[in-house]
């Protein structure tokens, strides 16, 4: 069995050097090309971000970014919890109308 080629994070995508460009002038950027960084940015693979914080150029300017942006690029919590509340509460129900 072969195992498929991985694709260079470096090599593949426009996207990827597109956020590189913009990394690498950031913070000097307008409101529309910041608007654009964050967006392509969390469509980034872990991948393509590992090989930007390992760029020893862009990690400053990364460093920068996630930090003004810091709450901008986070994980919202409050749906996950919103659905496991949901989720006990429809389990209750449901063990309580199976019991005797």
């Amino acid at each position: 069995m072969t195992v498929p080629p991985r694709r260079s994070s470096r090599n593949a995508v426009p996207m990827f050097r597109e956020v590189e460009a913009l990394l690498a002038r950031y913070p000097d950027l307008d409101g529309d090309e910041r608007a654009r960084l964050l967006s392509m940015f969390r469509s980034l693979s872990l991948l393509d971000k590992a090989v930007m914080m390992a760029d020893a150029q862009l990690s400053e300017k990364l460093d920068d970014f996630y930090r003004d942006h810091r709450h901008d690029l986070s994980t919202p919590y409050a749906p996950i919890g919103w659905f496991l509340a949901a989720a006990i509460v429809i389990g209750l129900i449901f063990s309580n109308s199976l019991s005797p």
